[in-house]
């Protein structure tokens, strides 16, 4: 077949482009059977008689409880995504040329083995930044570690703020990259960093029967194990590098936003030296987060996390209890959500019921959603389109393939009370967005698709399931929106009285 110009959009979609092709890879992202390959891929037999999920206990600790999110997001969904066009290039023998790196190009690469880190990120991550973190050990003098995404992560600004007006002394704890190592002594907070790329030793080297699967699944379903096994290794290797510092640095408590990829190793090494920690949910739960509910496992399987995890809001709870059994009772504390909106109720006259609001989602079925929006325009909808403000309008539109129907959305830049008093109608299938307008009153509908992930929005009555052919039936004028208690969503109790709480309580 000869070489293939392969550029995947944000979207998923992928534009394949050669000799006699011009084509757009629509992938397929049904949830259901990324779920189901995850808990296949956790039931896979090693040479030793154990399933998957049993071979990673070393040093008490079962290390795979932090590659779920990795196995779920990366390889299951992108699995069922983008596999039958891998099969496709490979039988066909093309040679694909990646224009970007996306999610399809780190499932090929899967096929080629690891790759060694070049001489520079060998220096920066196993020389500079080890030296840095020693050194802030040997400093001493602080109450706390922070978990955050970076310096301008907004969800976590206003707690750094919070903390800095208290008095706290805290580091805040990043993944490392290039950038923040360049910066680190010119940042507002002293920072410890978690770390890459270090050598590790081979700990985990099962061999799994995978006789049974097609070709070209075996291929990928054996790297993505053999990568897993590796990663735990690196995950001991770092667990032992965080052990020698805390031993000197000794924090009061390890907090953090409870995000299921990064933390494991700082965690465990905090739990084996009896420092406290505490996570702060900082994204939307479901079924379909399994990082988060941990479907299949068993409290005896070992999962580890926080001592203990502030959520939102009780309904995160009961969601999250509804689909996991590794939690146990007591386990969660009840926090507050940062919002920034007022949800002032506007009587507007440019109110209309059949007024909808559809935001921007990055992940899923865009092209889907797009025959949604069109059939809405055609039925008489106005469709307000909540732009993303950190992306081109033109490839979110793009994704969508709305064609001439475009130029009929009203562009939304950003959420105002006299916005929401138009609206009647607030519709997608992904974003925690369509969580935060609850309050706002108005009918919520989630757009069928096989990207369900918020589908317990709609078990949990806060929501209506609506079909393509739904729409030609649905009166909105006749539709009234549920009643909800918000205050279960988000907890009432706001931001600071959280912090005081259940934070500088444990100072």
């Amino acid at each position: 077949m000869g070489p293939v110009l392969v550029k995947e959009e944000l979207s998923g979609l992928v534009r394949l482009r050669g000799v006699g092709l011009n084509e757009t890879y629509v992938p397929d992202c049904d949830l259901e059977k990324a779920r189901q390959l995850l808990l296949s891929l956790y039931a896979l037999r090693a040479e030793n008689g154990r399933c998957l999920k049993e071979n990673f206990h070393h040093q008490g600790f079962n290390w795979l409880s932090g590659l779920v999110n990795h196995m779920w997001w990366r390889f299951s969904y992108r699995m069922v995504q983008y596999e039958p066009l891998i099969r496709r290039l490979l039988e066909s023998g093309a040679r694909p040329l990646f224009v970007n790196k996306y999610n399809l190009v780190r499932l090929w690469e899967l096929l080629r083995g690891p790759k060694a880190p070049s001489l520079r990120n060998r220096w920066r991550y196993r020389h500079v930044l080890p030296r840095h973190n020693r050194e802030l050990a040997a400093a001493g003098g602080l109450d706390m570690l922070f978990f955050r995404y970076g310096p301008d992560d907004f969800r976590t600004r206003e707690f750094a703020e919070f903390f800095q007006a208290r008095g706290v002394r805290f580091a805040s704890v990043f993944s490392p990259s290039k950038d923040l190592l360049r910066r680190r002594h010119r940042l507002d907070q002293p920072v410890y960093f978690l770390y890459r790329d270090l050598p590790a030793p081979e700990i985990f080297t099962h061999r799994y029967d995978t006789a049974h699967l097609p070709p070209v699944t075996r291929l990928l379903v054996d790297a993505h194990v053999a990568r897993l096994q590796r990663m735990a290794g690196r995950m001991v290797a770092e667990y032992t590098r965080h052990l020698e510092n805390l031993e000197r640095l000794r924090p009061r408590l390890f907090f953090g936003v409870d995000d299921r990829n990064h933390v494991y190793p700082l965690l465990f090494a905090c739990k084996t030296l009896g420092i406290p920690s505490l996570g702060y949910q900082f994204g939307m739960a479901g079924r379909y987060q399994q990082g988060y509910v941990l479907e299949g496992w068993e409290p005896e399987d070992g999962y580890q996390w926080y001592d203990r995890d502030v959520l939102w809001g009780a309904y995160w709870e009961e969601v999250v209890r509804r689909w996991s059994k590794v939690y146990p009772p007591g386990y969660f504390l009840m926090g507050a959500n940062k919002t920034t909106y007022s949800y002032k109720r506007v009587d507007s006259a440019d109110f209309h019921p059949r007024n909808v609001l559809v935001p921007y989602e990055i992940w899923g079925n865009t092209k889907r959603i797009g025959e949604y929006i069109k059939r809405m325009i055609d039925l008489g909808y106005t469709v307000h389109f909540k732009y993303r403000p950190d992306e081109d309008r033109a490839k979110q539109l793009d994704s969508y393939d709305l064609g001439d129907y475009a130029a009929r959305l009203v562009p939304v830049e950003r959420i105002t009370d006299e916005l929401m008093g138009r609206i009647n109608i607030v519709a997608g299938t992904m974003t925690t967005l369509i969580f935060d307008l609850l309050p706002y009153g108005k009918q919520t509908w989630i757009l069928e698709t096989e990207f369900p992930l918020l589908m317990d929005m709609v078990d949990s009555g806060l929501a209506r399931l609506v079909r393509l052919d739904d729409l030609e039936t649905i009166d909105p004028a006749r539709e009234t929106p549920p009643a909800i208690d918000h205050t279960r969503i988000y907890n009432p109790m706001g931001i600071e009285r959280a912090l005081e709480e259940h934070v500088l309580s444990r100072l």
